[in-house]
């Protein structure tokens, strides 16, 4: 998919965005039959208003956010918000009592 939208070792945001954002198979078909002009700026723009779909009707339910937060709690995060959460952030996080709950 990275060679066929021409997204090079330089678009770091895209490609994490492209990870997180469609991680499963329909949310990928669902891209490709939106995707219009291959370019960056589209790119994102697409990426952006999925990411506030799927955060609007399909976020991931409270007890799989539970299961996956026991199993790795960065990963967690990331699904659940659909955006790259590293380990520094997490500690902060962390750090002002956030929990899985």
């Amino acid at each position: 998919m990275s060679l066929m939208l021409n997204v090079g070792p330089d678009a770091r945001d895209i490609r994490n965005a492209l990870q997180i954002i469609l991680n499963n198979v329909e949310r990928r078909n669902a891209f490709l039959n939106r995707i219009v002009n291959v370019n960056a700026q589209d790119i994102s723009i697409l990426l952006y208003k999925m990411k506030n779909d799927y955060l609007k009707y399909d976020q991931l339910s409270n007890e799989d956010f539970i299961k996956l937060y026991v199993v790795n709690p960065i990963e967690a995060l990331s699904v659940y918000f659909l955006e790259t959460v590293d380990v520094h952030n997490y500690w902060e996080w962390r750090a002002v009592g956030g929990t899985s709950y």
